[in-house]
């Protein structure tokens, strides 16, 4: 804290002179008095946190002591609080206590996704011989989210949750679990959809063991299908070799065939109901069932004539019809942007005046004008050129002295920076006559 004393009563005031004013005149002096008040305060803010840091220390102490048994209480809590809260969450499914099995058996008796609003329940069975299960049906038939429904009850049950089911399930204990569901295409590392889908599979045929769950969505696609059937074919042989237990979705025809004949493979397919037209979610074992192509193209907005002209190509009839849309050059106008320099003469068509232009601001799309004798700042796409400054004005001329507001006070700031005694006496009695006039008004 400082006095602003004048700079003749300088020596007047005991203390030390801490700052002077541009003009000299004033003095900001700190008080002796409180200079040793000051020091005071800083000694006993000193020493309380000297005591603090001595109270933390011997609390840090004590807790370090006991830190073992803390960690220990710690990972307690931890776990009695991650198996109430399993607790709860069953509870508020309705859930019931799995039965774990070895043999990688898997019965699914009513098991509804926890995540859906009124799911449809899932009824599955898989023993053995039978190592997988291939489910064909319709797009936009629940595949994919049965695949998710096996997977979910299985890890639902292995990480201690029961399960929101109509009956008790058997559920078989898995040491992996591995999925290739959705598109994994990835421009960053060159990788196509299904260049993306075979090096994801790779490494599920190189890890996957005995006891692994492998989960495999559209298995195949992507490519030829021809050779993504035979390729999805021979990863499958390879896991059902291996023991895992093996869920996958398809379209293709050849795995299809495969299921079918292969003795440790079982077919299942999505319900479609012809009468409706609609899918109802439910798993029928032992079917197969088909795509529904034109079902899905035409629900979800594909014009008749393209679902006609698909089925004739079904039938072996190609279109071959040329087109006779001719398209033309569409002529172009080009746009010529102006740009404007400091001290052309400008007209803002939203002030309906002329101004000089200064300069653009920082985004670009706005200009800053000299008008009526001030700045004002106006969209540059409503500016036209008038003059430019190179037909006003001779070469070397200075442009600020265009956007001077106030000539009196720009030359009487020139003489002060010249050194000028006149402008200064004035200077000096100007704020002579300030200080007098606050005097009077307190």
């Amino acid at each position: 804290m400082t006095l602003p004393v004048k700079s003749s009563f300088k020596k007047a005031i005991a203390g030390r002179i801490i700052a002077y004013p541009a003009n000299g005149q004033t003095a900001f002096i700190l008080p002796r008095k409180l200079d040793q008040l000051s020091s005071e305060k800083i000694a006993v803010k000193g020493q309380i946190e000297a005591i603090e840091a001595m109270i933390l220390g011997q609390l840090t102490a004590a807790v370090y002591e006991e830190s073992p048994g803390l960690l220990r209480n710690i990972d307690v809590v931890a776990a009695i609080d991650q198996i109430m809260a399993r607790a709860q969450y069953s509870r508020e499914l309705n859930g019931k206590r799995a039965r774990l099995n070895q043999t990688n058996q898997l019965l699914l008796r009513g098991m509804r996704h926890p995540l859906l609003r009124n799911p449809v329940p899932l009824d599955l069975e898989i023993k053995p011989p039978v190592r997988g299960l291939i489910i064909t049906g319709p797009n936009a038939g629940g595949k994919t989210a049965t695949l998710k429904n096996c997977g979910l009850a299985i890890m639902m049950t292995e990480i201690g949750l029961f399960l929101p089911s109509r009956e008790i399930c058997d559920i078989p204990v898995s040491q992996q679990i591995f999925s290739q569901i959705g598109d994994q295409q990835d421009l960053d590392n060159s990788l196509s959809t299904f260049s993306a889908e075979m090096t994801n599979i790779a490494k599920i045929v190189t890890h996957a063991q005995s006891r692994s769950l492998v989960l495999l969505d559209e298995l195949g696609s992507g490519t030829d299908p021809d050779e993504g059937a035979a390729i999805a074919i021979s990863v499958l042989q390879a896991l059902q070799l291996k023991g895992c237990l093996v869920l996958a979705t398809t379209h293709y025809s050849r795995i299809k065939d495969y299921a079918v004949k292969h003795p440790n493979y079982r077919t299942a397919s999505m319900d479609f109901n012809a009468d409706t037209l609609t899918p109802t979610y439910r798993l029928l074992l032992d079917q197969v069932g088909q795509s529904r192509a034109f079902w899905i193209a035409q629900k979800v907005g594909m014009p008749k004539e393209i679902i006609d002209q698909a089925q004739k190509v079904l039938a072996g009839q190609l279109p071959l019809s040329s087109s006779t849309v001719v398209l033309k050059e569409k002529a172009t106008s080009k746009i010529v942007k102006t740009h404007f320099c400091k001290g052309d003469v400008v007209y803002a068509g939203n002030l309906e005046r002329e101004g000089i232009f200064y300069a653009l601001e920082a985004n670009q799309t706005l200009a800053k004008i000299f008008v009526n004798k001030q700045f004002s700042v106006v969209p540059v796409k409503r500016l036209k050129l008038r003059r430019k400054a190179a037909d006003l004005y001779p070469e070397g001329y200075n442009l600020d002295l265009l956007f001077i507001s106030d000539w009196q006070e720009y030359k009487f700031n020139k003489d002060l920076n010249r050194g000028s005694k006149k402008a200064y006496k004035k200077l000096v009695k100007y704020e002579q006559e300030v200080k007098s006039n606050s005097s009077k008004n307190s």
